[in-house]
Order: C-alpha cells, then sequence, then structure tokens
C-alpha cells in the first residue's frame, strides 16, 4: 500500500454526518455525465463528500454544500476517516478499503471492477450497483 500524507478534512458550510470518499480511478474520472448525476444524488444525503474529479474540476459548475470536489486525494489518509467508499472496484482501491475496514459500494465498469464487486458481496464488505440507468 502506498503512504500518503496525512489529511485534513475540510469544513463544511452546512454539511455534517458520515463522511464519504467517491473516487472513481484515474479512468473513471473522465465520466463527467456519470459524476454529475452522482452529485445530484449526494446533495440529498446527510452527509459529507469529498468527490475525486481527477483534472476535471472546472467541468463542475453546481457543487452541492456538502460536497468537496478536487483534482486529487490522498487515498490511504482519507479512506483512514472515511465511513464509505465509492469507487469503480479496482485492485488497489478495493484493498486500501478492505485494509482500513471501510465498506464498499462499487459501481463497476472496467477489468477488475466487476470481479471485485461481486466479491464484495459475496463476503459482506459493500454493494455493487450497476453505473448505468
Amino acid at each position: 500500500m502506498r503512504r500518503e500524507p496525512a489529511y485534513t478534512v475540510p469544513g463544511f458550510s452546512t454539511a455534517s454526518g458520515p463522511l464519504v470518499y467517491v473516487s472513481f480511478g484515474s479512468l473513471g474520472a473522465f465520466d463527467i455525465a456519470l459524476i454529475t448525476r452522482v452529485l445530484q444524488v449526494l446533495a440529498r444525503l446527510p452527509a459529507r463528500f469529498l468527490v475525486n474529479v481527477g483534472g476535471y474540476r472546472d467541468d463542475y459548475e453546481a457543487v452541492p454544500d456538502n460536497v468537496h470536489l478536487a483534482v486529487w486525494f490522498p487515498q490511504p489518509s482519507v479512506l483512514e476517516q472515511a465511513d464509505l467508499f465509492i469507487h469503480h472496484g479496482g485492485n488497489n482501491s478495493l484493498c486500501e478499503a478492505l485494509l482500513f475496514g471501510v465498506p464498499s459500494l462499487i459501481l463497476p465498469y472496467c477489468r477488475d471492477g466487476h470481479d471485485n464487486a461481486r466479491r464484495v458481496v459475496e463476503v459482506g464488505a459493500g454493494k455493487s450497483i450497476a453505473r448505468a440507468g
């Protein structure tokens, strides 16, 4: 596992509740349409969200008060503090979630994500939902 510097969660003006980290990896960050739909859902939930959008930060105009977008997060340091990890199911993301005991909600889209999503559900370490819909 990689080592990252300690991360201080930013203050949220009106949001409180569990901390949820959302990252679909470097390949998934380009799916602006999906992340925009995800942001619309997150806006209605009583939690705080850290959302990794890669190099596409400027493509998001309407960001809910309970969401903090960034180009990059030190993932292991964030996961140490997170209550839930929403991700694509890649091996690195899944292993880090398991290491820190953070439940996963996996939206698989390629390669190992589909198999990892199935296994996470089988062992009770999280849930999986389809990306489209």
